[in-house]
């Protein structure tokens, strides 16, 4: 898993979110959705965690009322217990292709006290998240659909090949590391471990090269930059076709 995915964030964080809630590109709020039976509610979770996954990671608050664009936090559910990081992943590996762990915590209000629970979506995935089922009815979560959050915030499809463009370069962020390994192995193909008689001559080669180029300074002023006053590294190479190379540099 990327080490650059957003998870398990402390708790002053999270309780962070509920001090004058409001929703961003990161930050996605709902009431409560009933995790248990509702499956209509589990796929509006998920289609909140899939665009943000693809978004780059965030955060899902439960238990805020939307009145008049301010956001009231909302009685506690009967049964809190219903709300767990288990029920969590479990809509992720029901609708995620491929699947990803969030965090899921119950979050007290820094002053009301009321509970809240806040779901933790990791990013920098090394491909675009997609649906793999179709939400019931065929509603609200469309299989083989890609979700992003878009300006409003909303999440949906992209509509832009700006929006594609943006949501690809993620996901190559995402791979970077993998992508210089391979380029790593493909560079390092072919190169040959130098026996040790090989060794010796390259080590011989090197030697009589610094030598030349001392007796070539020898007569040069204290000062002269070629005498590279500042000190100097030396490094050699061998081809494959037996081109013997000696690079000096200051």
């Amino acid at each position: 898993m990327p080490n650059n995915q957003r998870q398990s964030p402390d708790l002053s964080r999270l309780s962070d979110l509920l001090i004058d809630p409001r929703e961003t590109l990161d930050v996605e709020i709902k009431d409560w959705l009933d995790l248990s039976h509702n499956e209509e509610h589990k796929a509006t979770l998920a289609k909140a965690l899939l665009a943000l996954a693809n978004h780059g990671g965030g955060y899902v608050v439960l238990g805020f009322r939307e009145i008049d664009s301010v956001f009231t936090a909302d009685h506690k559910p009967p049964i809190l217990e219903g709300y767990s990081q288990d029920s969590v992943n479990g809509i992720v590996q029901k609708y995620a292709e491929p699947p990803f762990h969030c965090s899921a915590h119950h979050v007290k209000h820094p002053t009301s006290e009321s509970i809240h629970f806040v779901i933790g979506v990791p990013g920098g995935h090394r491909v675009p998240i997609r649906a793999k089922r179709d939400g019931p009815n065929k509603n609200i979560v469309k299989s083989q659909s890609i979700y992003i959050r878009r300006p409003g915030p909303t999440s949906e499809e992209p509509r832009s090949g700006r929006e594609w463009d943006e949501l690809f370069k993620r996901c190559l962020d995402g791979r970077r590391d993998e992508l210089l390994d391979q380029i790593r192995t493909i560079l390092m193909a072919g190169s040959s471990t130098l026996k040790k008689d090989e060794i010796s001559r390259l080590e011989r080669w090197t030697k009589d090269c610094e030598e030349a180029w001392e007796k070539c300074v020898r007569e040069l002023p204290s000062d002269d930059p070629r005498r590279f006053s500042h000190g100097s590294y030396t490094f050699a190479y061998q081809s494959e076709v037996e081109v013997l190379g000696v690079q000096m540099a200051g």
